[in-house]
């Protein structure tokens, strides 16, 4: 005997991660709605819509281009005060990209909600930004730290920044990657290899 209805599979997959950001309320499945749940934490409302993405790793115009309705539809939404909108987005292997819409376009954001672009910079990774305006600040992340930088964010981002500056400059992290070890962040916390 079933117990009711089945969740989507997107659906089932976005659940999980949206209930570390806050509550979870999932809206009844309608032509109406603009997102497929609300999640409500950290002083902020964040309506989610949820799409399957064919081309999962395309640009960020192209996927402008893609999922043009439901951008519009997000839009429609006053964001004004602690109120934000995401597109999340899924492949058929289970994998998740999320966007914040905004009035200029969308950008790329963690599954906090901190955009990518300030993430990537703190790491030390020098890639063009995709960001497409500097006002679209959103809600600050509940995860680790949602008051400072990206770099107190947690050991795991200072540790890739410092295997990073090490690499660069030949330092003992990258002699020991060549050798075949592996350093942890406790281990490079407490000085060396165990």
């Amino acid at each position: 005997m079933r117990r009711g209805p089945s969740m989507p599979r997107g659906i089932a997959l976005a659940v999980p991660l949206a209930l570390k950001r806050g509550h979870v309320m999932v809206f009844v499945p309608s032509l109406t709605n603009l997102g497929e749940f609300m999640i409500a934490g950290n002083g902020w409302f964040v309506i989610v819509r949820i799409r399957l993405a064919r081309k999962f790793y395309a640009s960020i115009t192209e996927i402008e281009a893609e999922f043009r309705e439901a951008i519009t539809g997000l839009g429609l939404v006053p964001r004004s005060g602690p109120v934000s909108c995401e597109l999340w987005l899924y492949s058929r292997y289970g994998s998740m990209r999320h966007f914040r819409v905004g009035d200029a376009g969308i950008v790329e954001i963690d599954c906090y909600g901190t955009p990518l672009c300030g993430i990537k910079q703190a790491a030390g990774v020098t890639e063009p930004s995709v960001v497409k305006s500097p006002d679209l600040s959103g809600p600050a992340a509940p995860g680790p730290s949602a008051t400072g930088s990206a770099d107190s964010r947690g050991p795991v981002l200072r540790w890739l920044k410092k295997r990073n500056a090490a690499r660069i400059s030949g330092g003992p992290e990258s002699r020991d990657s060549r050798e075949g070890s592996t350093s942890s962040p406790e281990q490079v916390r407490n000085g060396g290899s165990i």
